[in-house]
């Protein structure tokens, strides 16, 4: 089997290329997902530490603000 035909060297082309685009282009969109997935996951983090800590500013604003109302309804007392 070391020397081969010219269509059997062609077909042996083909079918190597045809599997290896099939390869490429069933694993290129996994790949492509899973940086996405990878990304959608940080970027959720980093937005879900951004709304805590807006949260808990209005939190320390309003306690402040109750406090201010406290002070002031003592002071007219």
């Amino acid at each position: 089997m070391i020397w081969q035909s010219k269509s059997q060297d062609i077909e042996s082309w083909q079918s190597f290329f045809f599997f290896f685009f099939f390869c490429f282009f069933r694993a290129a969109p996994v790949a492509y997902r899973s940086s996405q997935a990878k990304a959608s996951v940080v970027l959720s983090w980093k937005l879900a530490k951004m709304i805590e800590a807006r949260e808990k500013e209005q939190k320390k604003k309003q306690k402040r603000q109750e406090n201010i109302a406290k002070a002031k309804q003592l002071k007219k007392d």
